[in-house]
């Protein structure tokens, strides 16, 4: 195997894990209450307004990419939207009993934010060929809205997986501080792929550019229309990467 191949060109041979194979009907059962309730919970908490619905498919492969900056938006994709979406979530949330349980009931995706996970890529590819939707924060944390982005580029995990699979990807702007009555607004852009972005720039063959032009879209649709970020923070980022391993050796 060669050292440069990514971690989507090593994984092209592995399906799916059994644990998410369910049945293509996932909106039925237990699921089903699940979401209603919650669905409840988030009408009568926040003032929800969703725009864009019509620019979902009904089937994938395709990627939802989305800014994230609360627990609160992972249920308020999953109840809103549909149809069912699969959800990458962070490694940590994943604690034994109940909650690694209720995630996997879900269909969600553990992810090791800090090294490279073959069987997470197995899985997001697995299902991407399945046809389904998946979801990714891409920036691969919570931020606040006050927080200076250029410090958290967006990882470029989403360029390599619809690379490969040739899943077109589907930009979702969330604009809230989710607190107690205030408006909660998703708002959903229209699809691209990748072949879309290098044909309105060659830059963008470039995973790096194309996945900060990815989370450009994602801003706009937040309200965000100066989204800051550039080449040179991946660059500025790696710099204190290694200076932060460097001093926890």
């Amino acid at each position: 195997m060669k050292a440069n191949k990514t971690i989507a060109e090593i994984t092209e041979d592995y399906p799916v894990s059994s644990r998410l194979d369910l049945p293509q009907n996932m909106d039925q059962g237990g699921r089903f209450w699940v979401r209603r309730i919650v669905a409840v919970f988030m009408k009568s908490a926040f003032k929800v307004r969703i725009e864009g619905l019509d620019q979902l498919p009904s089937t994938g492969p395709a990627i939802i990419i989305a800014n994230h900056s609360s627990y609160f938006d992972i249920p308020l994709i999953h109840v809103f939207v549909k149809p069912w979406i699969y959800f990458v979530a962070k490694l940590e949330l994943f604690k034994p009993g109940f909650p690694r349980r209720f995630l996997a009931w879900w269909g969600a995706i553990p992810l090791n934010r800090e090294h490279v996970s073959l069987q997470a890529a197995r899985d997001i590819l697995g299902l991407l060929r399945q046809g389904r939707i998946l979801c990714i924060f891409p920036e691969g944390t919570r931020l606040r809205t006050d927080i200076d982005r250029r410090l958290y580029p967006p990882k470029t995990g989403v360029y390599h997986f619809a690379r490969k699979t040739g899943a077109s990807i589907i930009p979702m702007g969330i604009s809230a501080d989710f607190r107690f009555r205030h408006q909660v607004k998703l708002t959903i852009g229209p699809s691209f792929t990748l072949k879309d972005l290098t044909r309105e720039d060659a830059r963008f063959q470039n995973e790096e550019t194309a996945s900060i032009e990815m989370m450009r879209r994602v801003y706009a649709l937040a309200g965000v229309n100066e989204y800051p970020l550039t080449t040179a923070d991946y660059e500025a980022e790696r710099e204190r990467n290694q200076a932060r391993k460097g001093r926890n050796p």
